[in-house]
């Protein structure tokens, strides 16, 4: 008995709570016009946006820094300055793909100094959390090639990627 009379004094306790909380709540409605801007990427490659490594012959840095460049920029077009990370997207076309662990970059910015020779394998994400002011352009140049210590097993093996460069929410 003493049960139902605890059980029914907490039902009631709270559907009083539940309807005083309504009771005393307001909502207002405001007849403000909201406005959502966003920031406009525009890339253009040079050439295409893909990269690819097929038959290539692993080399030092040194040589690596010597091979041809991977050349896009980016423009922001919009009216906000925004954020974009870049990185890559592999295209696993043939399954026949040579392990990222075997394939170094580096990068350079406008006329910037080029990086440090990277390992893909560190990750895909070449560039992050960039920004780039209202009506600015910048310049990037790539160059890709396979470590001296590459063993044989890449041989008939290719690596194609694309670069994607993605908004970064502020």
């Amino acid at each position: 008995v003493y049960k139902k009379i605890i059980l029914l004094i907490v039902f009631l306790i709270a559907i009083t709570c539940g309807l005083t909380y309504g009771f005393f709540s307001i909502t207002y409605k405001g007849d403000e016009k909201v406005k959502v801007v966003a920031g406009i990427f525009q890339v253009e490659f040079k050439d295409s946006n893909t990269i690819n490594l097929e038959n290539a012959t692993p080399m030092t840095d040194n040589e690596g820094m010597q091979t041809d460049e991977y050349e896009f920029s980016i423009e922001n077009t919009g009216d906000i300055d925004a954020r974009y990370n870049i990185g890559f997207e592999e295209n696993n076309i043939t399954g026949n793909t040579i392990d990222k662990k075997y394939i170094k970059y580096s990068i350079k910015e406008d006329n910037g100094e080029w990086s440090s020779p990277q390992l893909l394998s560190n990750g895909l994400m070449i560039r992050n959390e960039r920004i780039l002011n209202t009506g600015e352009k910048v310049n990037y140049k790539l160059k890709m090639w396979l470590i001296e210590e590459a063993s044989n097993e890449v041989e008939g093996k290719t690596f194609s990627a694309k670069i994607i460069v993605s908004s970064v929410q502020n």
